[in-house]
């Protein structure tokens, strides 16, 4: 199944900033226990790469700064890769790796150029600075052949109000990894119920 099928499903993307690697393992364990099979690391740390192979089939992206990033990730075996802006070096290393690249970007410049380049997934990052929901709104009326995904939109009270647009593909939410395990398998739990496709 394809990056944008798997977190198109239930439209919530969870996101980590920063992750020890004890932890990186349970973490997803808690994940899928909740009914989710993404997440999203906000930072490359070259030591996780030996764990990704345990990981198996959960779909696992990480936010990168550079080609010397990417490649790392890419050849750890992560699925997707975000990257702050729009980068041509990041691009060719995501599509020599087979992986699904999905820039920052905020302007209709930027998306343009990321079209041109075949780019079909945009995280709009960090939107809730530059404009929130109406900005999101917006640019996805401008590019209805993009698919979007907004970043920064932790609290079930924003996501809610960024997943009014049914065109949006998913929201971040930082908080769905954080707490205890517990806790994470829980959240996760009550949003596959809320966001499926199907309830929305």
């Amino acid at each position: 199944m394809e990056f944008i099928d798997i977190v198109g499903e239930y439209r919530v993307l969870p996101v980590v900033e920063n992750i020890k690697n004890e932890n990186f393992l349970p973490l997803i364990g808690a994940i899928c226990s909740g009914g989710l099979s993404t997440l999203c690391l906000g930072t490359w740390n070259d030591g996780l790469a030996p764990l990704f192979p345990a990981a198996g089939d959960f779909c696992v992206g990480v936010r990168v700064s550079d080609k010397n990033q990417a490649l790392g990730a890419c050849s750890a075996g992560a699925k997707f890769v975000c990257s702050y802006g729009l980068s041509e070096n990041i691009f060719d290393v995501c599509s020599e790796y087979g992986v699904s690249y999905l820039p920052c970007c905020l302007t209709p410049y930027e998306i343009s150029k990321a079209m041109e380049m075949g780019v079909n997934t945009i995280m709009l990052c960090p939107v809730e600075f530059f404009g929130g929901k109406s900005l999101c709104d917006r640019l996805i009326s401008m590019f209805p052949r993009i698919s979007f995904i907004a970043w920064d939109t932790s609290g079930s009270n924003k996501i809610d109000t960024y997943l009014q647009n049914p065109r949006l593909l998913a929201a971040c939410s930082s908080d769905l990894a954080s707490g205890s395990l517990d806790q994470i398998a829980a959240k996760c739990a009550a949003h596959v119920s809320r966001y499926s496709k199907n309830t929305i």
